[in-house]
């Protein structure tokens, strides 16, 4: 197997394995007959704020779990291919940034899903694409906005659901743009045919 290929398929992997993580969370508490709603994020209460660190992991419906999952593979196999290197760092701050906005900004009310982590790898994405003026992350991300768009403007009049995910992806966009500075987008290799 060539090279660029191996690496198309490594960055499925990461992507691909979380997904599969958050459906087993959501079969697995249909099957014991439980609302694990109380893992999300409750804003502004100490009950609340281990939400920051679990509110991706659980899901209101199937509908919601779906809605975030395509998505989320899109978006992490972006992030996984063309930052290698950075993607490990990427991940896991723009999950907790976006869990730390919800606690601070949410309305009180409880808050699950992985919607604030889908929206800001996309804004990461989207404007990783404008700063290095690299054509298919702009249209990557604009397509998977595109998908969900729908979804969202539902997603944001549900009780659940704060919509301060505009907030968090301003500020995301701000707090990320150094890193494009220190680490360059790893452009796919032209593959030599012989």
């Amino acid at each position: 197997m060539k090279i660029e290929n191996k690496r198309l398929l490594y960055s499925f992997l990461f992507p691909c394995i979380f997904v599969l993580l958050i459906w087993i969370i959501y079969f697995f508490e249909q099957a014991m007959d439980a609302d694990w709603h109380q893992w999300g994020i409750y804003p502004r209460s100490l009950y609340g704020i281990k939400g920051i660190f679990t509110q991706p992991l659980f899901h209101s419906g199937i509908q919601h779990l779906f809605s975030n999952s395509i998505p989320l593979i899109i978006l992490g196999w972006c992030l996984f291919y063309f930052y290698k290197e950075l993607s490990f760092l990427v991940f896991p701050v723009v999950w907790i940034l976006s869990g730390i906005f919800t606690w601070c900004i949410g309305r009180e009310s409880w808050h699950i899903g992985a919607s604030g982590l889908v929206y800001a790898l996309s804004f990461f994405l989207f404007f990783s694409g404008v700063f290095r003026k690299y054509i298919p992350l702009l249209a990557v991300s604009l397509l998977v906005v595109f998908f969900i768009r729908e979804y969202f403007v539902e997603y944001v009049s549900n009780s659940r659901s704060s919509g301060s995910y505009d907030l968090l992806g301003r500020t995301l966009i701000r707090s990320f743009k150094w890193l494009h500075h220190r680490h360059p987008i790893q452009k796919a290799r032209a593959s030599k045919t012989t």
